[in-house]
C-alpha cells in the first residue's frame, strides 16, 4: 500500500531554488507526522533548473539541505537514498510510480518527492511562474492511495531545444513544434490536467480536487511534447 501521506506546494525562486523546496519539503512532513530522518528515498523531478545543471542532483542537494541521513554509503549503513527523474510534466507520475516499487518491494516506509521548475536563465523564453510541490508518500498512513500507472508516448516530439547564443554568452531554450494544448477536463472520477502547466501544477491540481472524494480515481497528465501518463487511485 502506498498513501500520500502529506503535501505542501508553493512559488520558489532560482536563487534559492533548493533551500526553497526544502522549506515546502519540511512542511509536507510535518502535516505527515513524519520525521525527517524516517525519510528512505527523495526524489527530484523537475526540467528546468537554474543555470540548466544537472549534476550533483537536485534530490541530493535537498537531501543534504535536511541532513537526512547524509553519511557514507555502506553496506551497513542506514544511508537515504536519493536521485532525480526528468521525464516533462510527467515526472510526477514517474516518481509515484517509482516509489511504489521501492515501497513494495524495498525496506522503504516513506518517500519524499519534489516536483520543481524555474526559469533557467534570464535569456530563456519562460510561460511558467516558478513552483514546487512536496509529497511524502508512505506505507504506514490512510489517505489517497496509489493502484497502477500507464503511459502512452507514441505522440511524443521534440518541443524545446537548447543552444548557446556566443553572443550573450549564454544557453537560451526555444520552444517549438506543433502541439495541441489541452486543457483541464474532469468528470466526477477522472481529472485531465491542463498541458499548459508545470508537472508540479498539474500534480497539484489533482490533489486539490480529488479532496473529500470517494472510489476510484483517475489522473492524466498530458505533456506539451504530445505524451501522457495516467495514474489510477482509491480515495
Amino acid at each position: 500500500m502506498v498513501i500520500i501521506a502529506a503535501w505542501a506546494d508553493g512559488k520558489i525562486t532560482a536563487k534559492n531554488n533548493i533551500a526553497d523546496c526544502a522549506k515546502l519539503a519540511r512542511k509536507a512532513c510535518k502535516e505527515a507526522n513524519i520525521l525527517l530522518q524516517e525519510i528512505d528515498v527523495v526524489i527530484y523531478s523537475g526540467v528546468y533548473r537554474p543555470n540548466f545543471r544537472s549534476e550533483p542532483s537536485c534530490a541530493a542537494h535537498i537531501q543534504s539541505k535536511l541532513g537526512i541521513r547524509c553519511h557514507d554509503l555502506e553496506l551497513s549503513s542506514e544511508h537515504c537514498f536519493s536521485f532525480d527523474i526528468i521525464d516533462g510534466s510527467r515526472g510526477a507520475h514517474r516518481s509515484i510510480q517509482t516509489v511504489s516499487h521501492f515501497i513494495k518491494n524495498l525496506e522503504v516506509k516513506n518517500a519524499l518527492i519534489v516536483c520543481a521548475d524555474v526559469k533557467p536563465s534570464k535569456h530563456s523564453k519562460w510561460p511558467y511562474q516558478n513552483h514546487a510541490l512536496a509529497m511524502v508518500l508512505s506505507s504506514n498512513d490512510t489517505g489517497l492511495e496509489f493502484v497502477s500507472s500507464e503511459y502512452n508516448v507514441e505522440k511524443l516530439s521534440a518541443y524545446t531545444k537548447s543552444s548557446f547564443d556566443s553572443n550573450k554568452k549564454a544557453t537560451i531554450i526555444n520552444y517549438f513544434g506543433d502541439y495541441t494544448n489541452q486543457g483541464e477536463i474532469k468528470t466526477e472520477t477522472e481529472f485531465t490536467s491542463d498541458s499548459s502547466s508545470l508537472g508540479s501544477v498539474q500534480m497539484r491540481d489533482f490533489l486539490l480536487w480529488s479532496q473529500n472524494k470517494k472510489g476510484n480515481l483517475k489522473h492524466t497528465i498530458v505533456d506539451r511534447a504530445g505524451s501522457t501518463s495516467a495514474t489510477n487511485w482509491s480515495a
